[in-house]
This record gives structure tokens, sequence and C-alpha cells, in this order.
């Protein structure tokens, strides 16, 4: 159940009296203590696989905008995984996985590619870790691309 919050002065939120009196309306039609706490366990019990299910469609529709940093969107993932996790869905790092680089923009192909490629279970951790080691590795190889190019074009232009 909800934790009692209170203001610094000790006094109970409007929130709180509200959500405490929906209860007590809830709850003054119960005979016993136990017809009460089966009543509550009901409603949260419902929620509880609402929520469940709404987290789910989340992270099957979780998608990286394109203006979005890797590691925010990673982040996101991960708020997501631990959101299923405290609703009791025993959810394995590997299904998040899926999710995550399923929904990868075109300019992350390569990365998917590695990680794919890769014998262990990866985490999302590691996710970055090869996120870098993949934009070095291109970075690099642009840079040479680029250089190349030009050696080529100053061997084309004669010289004056």
């Amino acid at each position: 159940m909800h934790s009692t919050r209170t203001r610094a002065s000790g006094t109970r939120t409007h929130t709180d009296r509200t959500r405490t009196h929906h209860h007590l309306t809830t709850l003054d039609t119960c005979k016993t203590a136990k017809e009460a706490w089966d009543t509550l366990e009901k409603i949260y019990k419902t929620r509880s696989a609402a929520k469940k299910q709404q987290l789910k469609r989340e992270l099957n529709n979780l998608k990286k905008s394109p203006s979005e940093p890797l590691p925010k969107y990673i982040a996101r993932a991960k708020a997501i995984w631990s959101d299923l996790l405290a609703t009791g869905h025993d959810i394995k790092v590997s299904e998040v996985m899926l999710s995550v680089l399923a929904r990868l923009p075109k300019e992350y192909e390569t990365l998917v590619a590695i990680l794919e490629a890769s014998d262990k279970e990866l985490d999302l951790d590691e996710v970055q870790a090869k996120r870098l080691h993949v934009e070095q590795r291109l970075s690099r190889q642009e840079e040479h691309e680029t250089s190349a190019y030009l050696v080529r074009e100053s061997k084309k232009t004669p010289n004056k």
C-alpha cells in the first residue's frame, strides 16, 4: 500500500486525505477486516495488472527519436524495465535488449549488427560501451576516407 506522505510540518497533503477518504468510502461496506483486506487487494491487483500491461506496451513501442541521445534512450528503457520488475513481471534483460535494438534508427545498423552477432548476453550498459567503440571506429574510418579522397583529388588537379 502507499505510504502516507506528509509535509515538513507533519500535516498530511490534500492528495493523501483524498486517497484515504476514497479508501474509507470503498471499505465502508466491508463487515470484517478480512473482507476489507480482500477488497483492497483486489483493487491494487487490478491496478498492478493494468500498470504491467501499460509498461509492456511502452517497452514494445519504445523508439529513439532522431534528436535523442542514445544514453537517454537507453535510460528510458532501463526505467521501464525497472518499473516492470517492480510490478512483479519477471522480464529478462535480453527481452529489453531486443526492444531497444529493434527500435534504433538506420544509422545504428552497424552497432545493432555487432551486438546481435555477440555470443554473450549483453546488458544495457554494454550497449553504451559498444556504441562508443563503434562510433570511434566509424569516425576514424571516415577521417581516413576523407584524407584518401583529398589526396586523390589533389593528384587530379594539375599544378600551375
